[in-house]
């Protein structure tokens, strides 16, 4: 094996232990899916290769221990990120998949972000970051907007769930996780390991998913805004 941002191996370890003899390949972009198991597993760390995206003066910074989401606070500004390999697709009979992340706002006045799993289609501009709660995309995740912070699901032709979640200082750095399975068509929402939330409503079925996260002002001139996430968090497929 050679380890230089990169790993190849000629084998893998299934579920049971058994080693199989087949090559698995680690590039930047630390996502990989094994086998007819359909397991993805990603760290998200400086050099793990996610895709960004800015608008007008919006910057992201990515450093050693975290990335800094930089909104510039006119109505075209917006920054994010999202995973460049597809997790799976919404609709999938047997689909799981979660993220836990640890991240915190400077401000949260007229400010909106989004964190979660987003249709692809939508993460490459600022649509892929709900400000209203009107939105119909295909997704599972929280949303802040205007300092209120929600759970958040979205289905492209039965609309959108978004239910409050109180008691969280976002400001304060927390993690965020969520879980959501296709087996079930549920989302659950945990913030510092707490179940807060489960939304069976609404459950997304169409596009294929990218874990995405984005800041954006919810109104021309409304400020600027910086979204801070802590290195390592963690992206999972485990059906």
């Amino acid at each position: 094996s050679t380890f230089a941002n990169r790993a190849t191996a000629a084998f893998r370890v299934t579920a049971g232990g058994a080693v199989v003899g087949t090559s698995v390949t680690l590039t930047d972009n630390t996502i990989f899916i094994g086998g007819s198991s359909n397991k993805a597993f990603f760290i998200g760390n400086k050099s793990d290769g996610l895709t960004t995206y800015v608008g007008a003066t919006s910057t992201v910074t990515r450093v050693i221990d975290r990335t800094e989401l930089y909104e510039g606070g006119t109505i075209n500004d917006f920054a994010s990120m999202s995973t460049r390999t597809v997790i799976g697709a919404f609709g999938t009979s047997s689909l799981s998949v979660s993220f836990q992340v640890q991240m915190a706002l400077d401000t949260t006045t007229n400010q909106s972000v989004w964190l979660g799993f987003m249709d692809g289609a939508q993460v490459t501009t600022k649509t892929g970051i709900p400000v209203d709660g009107t939105s119909d995309i295909d997704c599972a995740g929280f949303s802040i907007v205007n300092g209120s912070l929600y759970g958040y699901t979205g289905n492209g032709t039965a609309g959108i769930t978004r239910t409050s979640i109180t008691g969280i200082t976002l400001t304060s750095f927390n993690i965020y996780r969520v879980d959501y399975s296709s087996i079930t068509d549920e989302a659950l929402f945990y913030v510092n390991d707490v179940l807060k939330l489960t939304i069976t409503t609404t459950p997304p079925d169409s596009g294929d998913i990218y874990f995405h996260t984005g800041i954006r002002p919810t109104a021309a001139g409304a400020g600027t805004g910086t979204l801070t996430i802590k290195h390592p968090f963690t992206v999972l497929r485990t059906d």
